[in-house]
């Protein structure tokens, strides 16, 4: 156990030297929505006549966490190159800027819609820029389980975290009888999920490689194929039956959409998860289930 919280301690003191530009965001996040809740909120962010209160809002509200994941990108892509450049941080981050800028200087529906558009293919920009040459989906396959399991632990770990401040505030005012600022507790929430969070996160990710051998978890792999997968195929037989049930009876359909959402959501994280099953020669009734499954998930949303 010792052991397992030196090795941890020594991964959060790498993410300092191996992302400085990351964390330097988040703590330029936390600064900023701190100084976003002081300012009283989240302004409305598309109107036509800002004030200067409201561009200073809107300027605190959308720019920091696109840098952020931003710089997350460019540094995985350096990493991916063997080559570290400032001028590619630079370069990205004055681009994201100028975007925010020219809608704060030119207000207006399609400069917001322009915004929201990068702003989600920033987000997508780290599982997209270092991947961009690769020959194999593996690597991005492997790399994309390794950011899921980061980020479930920084946020358990991060949720503790916070809950732990927040009774200690309240603790603190109970029995020494001290008014503690009502802002506090909001702030250190802020200071946890802006700063702390992405820097846990951090500390999960490893280096992307060309390597090739998938490591799976036999206990996941038998409940995903004993028990998600078989009640996955139940669930779409009931869909099934309830569209035979709205052809032949004219039934209510008004819910089916939802039913079928849900239905396509579980099918993409079980061929997420079933994907490098394409790559391995012993796992021919996995490869079926990827082909069968995107179609029978087909005809409920049409």
């Amino acid at each position: 156990m010792h052991q397992k919280i030196k090795n941890y301690q020594n991964q959060l003191a790498q993410v300092f030297k191996r992302f400085p530009i990351v964390v330097s965001f988040a703590l330029y996040t936390a600064i900023s929505f701190t100084a976003l809740y002081l300012l009283d909120g989240l302004p409305y962010l598309w109107t036509r006549h800002l004030n200067f209160s409201s561009k200073i809002s809107i300027w605190l509200s959308l720019y920091p966490i696109p840098a952020m994941i931003l710089a997350y990108a460019m540094k995985l892509w350096e990493e991916t190159r063997k080559k570290n450049t400032a001028r590619i941080h630079l370069l990205a981050q004055i681009s994201w800027a100028a975007i925010i800028l020219l809608y704060i200087i030119f207000p207006s529906q399609h400069c917001y819609e322009a915004i929201l558009s990068f702003g989600f293919l920033i987000i997508a920009s780290p599982f997209i820029v270092p991947f961009w040459k690769k020959t194999s989906d593996l690597a991005l396959w492997k790399f994309g389980g390794e950011n899921i399991k980061s980020a479930g632990i920084s946020f358990l770990v991060t949720g503790a975290l916070n809950i732990s401040i927040l009774f200690l505030i309240y603790a603190i005012e109970e029995l020494f009888e001290v008014d503690i600022p009502t802002e506090a507790p909001v702030i250190s929430s802020i200071v946890c999920w802006a700063s702390i969070f992405p820097i846990l996160f951090l500390a999960g990710i490893p280096k992307i490689t060309e390597e090739t051998d998938v490591k799976r978890s036999k206990f996941a792999m038998n409940v995903i194929h004993f028990l998600f997968i078989p009640l996955f195929l139940l669930y779409t037989a009931f869909l099934y039956a309830f569209g035979i049930k709205i052809i032949f009876l004219d039934a209510n359909y008004d819910m089916v959409s939802i039913f079928a959402s849900i239905a396509t959501l579980s099918m993409l994280i079980i061929c997420t998860i079933l994907y490098p099953s394409h790559f391995e020669g012993n796992r021919k009734v996995d490869r079926i289930l990827l082909v069968a499954m995107p179609l029978l998930t087909l005809p409920p949303n049409i």
